[in-house]
């Protein structure tokens, strides 16, 4: 496994990625029905912030960047644009110019994720070698 996907999967499986998808007044009512409470908000909302700051860093960003060279730029344009940018998104959106800018980038990068899915679905479904299955009298 490389520097970059060990990198990877080390920031993916700490962010708890369902996190961002939520407020953070959800995820502390949650954590407290199944953690019994203990956890305080402020606690939970300083986790959050942490592993935001951690995993979108320029330095976590640089370190996840795709092998492909030719990925390189449009991956660093799409990770700073969709989690360091946040007033450059209001600008997108209020000049309604937000498919003009990001269209390209998904486009650009489309290759590498479907190859990366194909390449997942392989692996999962490939056939383990070991001894032939022994089937009684048949």
């Amino acid at each position: 496994m490389s520097r970059r996907q060990r990198a990877f999967d080390l920031a993916f499986a700490t962010a708890g990625l369902a996190l961002f998808a939520m407020p953070v007044a959800t995820i502390g009512a949650a954590v407290r029905a199944e953690d019994g409470g203990h956890m305080t908000p402020e606690q939970l909302e300083q986790g959050y912030t942490w592993t935001y700051r951690h995993l979108f860093s320029a330095a976590s960003i640089w370190a996840r960047r795709p092998e492909d060279p030719a990925a390189v730029l449009p991956y660093l344009a799409m990770s700073t644009l969709y989690k360091r940018a946040n007033p450059v998104w209001e600008l997108l959106i209020r000049t309604r110019t937000t498919q003009a800018v990001w269209s390209p980038l998904v486009e650009r990068s489309r290759p590498r994720h479907v190859a990366g899915r194909r390449a997942l679905a392989a692996r999962e479904t490939a056939v383990l070698p070991g001894p032939a299955p022994a089937y009684a009298g048949v």
